[in-house]
């Protein structure tokens, strides 16, 4: 959602926040917000820990989004048999 390549965020892994180590960048979903169009999303965009984070925002990027809903999902409460 930023545009940059892992060898160019030094992100290799799902559980670094990019605006941990690029506090200003514009995500693609937030520079739509900024010209204007209305941001939003429902369940997971950006990784989050199965199961124990389904039904939150996990790693997500509030500056993306005018409104967002963590729906909690059946496989928050559905156990394999």
């Amino acid at each position: 959602m930023s545009g940059l390549r892992p060898d160019t965020s030094r992100i290799y892994d799902n559980g670094i926040p990019i605006r941990q180590r690029f506090p200003d960048i514009v995500t693609l979903p937030q520079m739509f917000k900024h010209q204007g169009y209305y941001s939003a999303r429902v369940g997971k965009i950006y990784h989050y820990g199965v199961p124990g984070d389904i039904g939150t925002s996990g790693l997500d990027d509030p500056p993306s989004w005018n409104h967002f809903v963590n729906p909690r999902g059946r496989d928050k409460t559905t156990r394999p048999t």
